[in-house]
């Protein structure tokens, strides 16, 4: 008991990790609470200004832009003009229509050219889904057997009467507000256990002075268990306390059963993160290493499997990389919780993965430690 009490002692005194980890989660408040519930038209001057190119306009086309109004703001550019307008930031995106697209749509051959000067593709990468979606929706139509008109006006008032959400106008519903909280506490709990539990793990192995001092008499084998049962409560104490810092946020709304999913995802993803930070504090002897494995580690899974930036942005290869990364199948996790979808089997295909994660962690730390025994 008494490493276990060293240990959050000094835990405590780890003041840079701690305000770290309460400004970022502070930052995630704002970010994704406070912002998501301005009004309605803070959305509308993030319109994209763009042009349109049609070379046959007809009903479709016109039901096109009838439908991205809510997304864009279109400016009159003549074809010659597009260098100039794009170059003096005029438009930011030009939809270029060749040939007759109800038949391109009818034959399988749609080439729609979306030319930007624009480096952000993020940007514009919102208009392109919206475009997808409306001709996909008409294509089914008329796949269906419905005549062009029918499948005109049935995509209309569809796409009308549902509520389509875009990364750049419309409000956030709070099922979206809700996953990217939980899906952003992924990387809280990685600064947790790399920046604070990790060089917590490493004074207490290598100050022999406060050791002795404190817990001479103490087995060894006691201390090193109260200093692994201090790194993993300490962990799961913060994520339990910024978890409910959400759930608090959106109690209104969220029902017992998604708090429950949500959590239960939240305790499986902190398992490997926990046999992580164990496995750096047992190994790494610089603290100052571990601030560098804690944001190269926590920085690019965020960013690989969909925290940072929706996966709808985000390229297949990349995505593909990120299946190597816990916080892939915990993101998974709570997509289905999200969208409705979460059946049993569903997250225990999700949480095997991170299981496993968790087992060969421990299986290599274990490995490494006794062939270190041998050596010494």
């Amino acid at each position: 008991m008494k490493a276990f009490n060293l240990f959050l002692r000094l835990a405590k005194e780890n003041k840079a990790g701690i305000i770290i980890n309460v400004l970022i989660t502070v930052l995630m408040i704002v970010l994704f609470y406070f912002v998501p519930q301005q009004n309605q038209t803070a959305f509308e001057t993030e319109k994209i200004k763009v042009s349109y190119h049609i070379e046959q306009e007809q009903p479709l086309t016109d039901g096109l832009k009838s439908y991205l109004k809510k997304f864009v703001i279109e400016e009159k550019i003549k074809k010659e003009e597009l260098e100039d307008a794009h170059y003096f930031q005029v438009v930011s995106l030009s939809i270029i229509i060749d040939g007759d697209l109800n038949e391109a749509i009818k034959s399988n051959n749609v080439h729609i050219e979306l030319f930007s000067r624009n480096a952000d593709v993020f940007i514009n990468a919102p208009i392109e889904i919206e475009i997808k979606t409306y001709l996909s929706l008409y294509e089914t139509l008329i796949n269906n057997g419905k005549t062009d008109a029918e499948a005109l006006i049935l995509t209309n008032q569809t796409l009308e009467s549902s509520h389509v959400n875009t990364h750049l106008q419309t409000k956030q519903t709070t099922n979206l507000v809700v996953f990217r909280m939980v899906s952003y506490l992924s990387y809280l709990i990685i600064l947790t256990g790399l920046m604070i539990v990790v060089p917590v793990m490493i004074n207490m192995r290598k100050e022999a002075l406060l050791e002795r001092s404190m817990i001479s008499a103490y087995p060894k084998k006691k201390y090193t268990a109260g200093l692994f049962l201090g790194a993993i409560l300490f962990i799961l104490s913060f994520t339990a306390l910024v978890f409910m810092l959400i759930v608090f946020l959106h109690i209104k709304t969220l029902s017992l059963h998604e708090i429950l999913l949500y959590g239960l995802n939240t305790l499986m993803y902190t398992l490997p993160i926990i046999a992580l930070s164990v496995f750096t504090g047992v190994l790494v002897k610089n603290s100052v290493m571990t601030s560098i494995i804690a944001n190269v580690f926590g920085l690019s899974q965020s960013f690989i499997v969909g925290v940072f930036i929706p996966r709808s942005f985000l390229d297949s290869q990349i995505l593909s990389i990120g299946r190597f990364l816990p916080g892939y199948y915990f993101v998974n996790a709570n997509e289905l919780i999200k969208d409705g979808v979460a059946t049993p089997q569903a997250l225990m295909r999700e949480y095997a993965y991170l299981l496993g994660f968790t087992v060969v962690i421990v299986l290599v730390l274990l490995i490494t430690q006794f062939v270190k025994r041998k050596r010494s």
